[in-house]
């Protein structure tokens, strides 16, 4: 078990050192693409916006590292807590069902948003409602998850 934790915190302050800087340096170029370039790019505010969101996650992260670094023992049993939850079987089966009637549902509901878009003749529309497709797959597999955790 021991091992297993010390192998988790060797891949993630790998992956906080890789991707704290990496964030950072592709943060500044979005602001610096959208600041120096609005007339080279139709949606100019949206690349800076991304750059915003991109410094932001990295804040994030940065605070994440920070937090469970000063915790190392609260960092132990989450991970312990982890490994158990990733093992368990039953929890396994869940998140499979879960997800596999997720993805069904987005496929058709994805097919049918298609076609009312296709014969509307709609364009930015689709963009925004693809979006908010993804966004509910995601919550939709939460959802899912926890009525099968309940049910079985």
């Amino acid at each position: 078990m021991t091992e297993y934790i010390e192998q988790k915190r060797k891949n993630a302050l790998r992956s906080y050192i890789i991707s704290i800087p990496l964030l950072l340096i592709i943060g500044i170029a979005f602001i610096f693409t959208g600041i120096t370039f609005p007339d080279k790019f139709v949606h100019s505010d949206m690349i800076f916006s991304i750059g915003i969101g991109l410094i932001f996650a990295d804040i994030v992260v940065f605070v994440k590292y920070l937090y469970w670094k000063k915790n190392r023992e609260a960092h132990e049993k989450l991970l312990q807590d982890e490994k158990i939850k990733f093992s368990d079987e039953r929890k396994i089966m869940l998140r499979q069902k879960s997800g596999q009637v997720a993805y069904q549902w987005t496929l058709v509901g994805l097919f049918i948003l298609n076609m009312i878009f296709t014969f509307a003749g709609i364009d930015m529309a689709i963009i925004l409602a693809l979006w908010i497709f993804i966004a509910a797959d995601f919550v939709f597999g939460i959802v899912l998850f926890q009525y099968y955790s309940k049910k079985m």
